[in-house]
Parts: C-alpha cells; sequence; structure tokens
C-alpha cells in the first residue's frame, strides 16, 4: 500500500519495513501482489528494493 501511495514519507517507511534487519520479505512475491496496485506501484516498489535503508545499522 505504501508504495501504491507513493509519497516520499510513504517510500520512506517501505523501504525501513523491506529492509529492516529482521524482516523476511519474499521479493518476487511482494511484486506480484503489488501489481495489482498497477505500474506506477511497480516502478516504486522496484526502487524501495533496490534501495538500501540509510538508517545506521
Amino acid at each position: 500500500m505504501k508504495c501504491f501511495a507513493g509519497g516520499p514519507q510513504d517510500l520512506a517507511e517501505a523501504r525501513r519495513a523491506c529492509r529492516h534487519p529482521g524482516a523476511t520479505v519474499d521479493d518476487e512475491r511482494l511484486l506480484a501482489a503489488t501489481r495489482h496496485f498497477g505500474a506506477v506501484a511497480c516502478q516504486n516498489l522496484d526502487a524501495v528494493l533496490a534501495t538500501p535503508d540509510p538508517r545506521p545499522a
């Protein structure tokens, strides 16, 4: 849903959730579910998954 909303804060929160050290995210499954929200949401998800969490570990 955060990738569908697409605002900067939404994408930052999605990035933190997906790339949190304790998170287990199946990228392919997540992308398949995101396809239902359209091409822009998929592009946002691709960007989220491609960008590491900027916070210190």
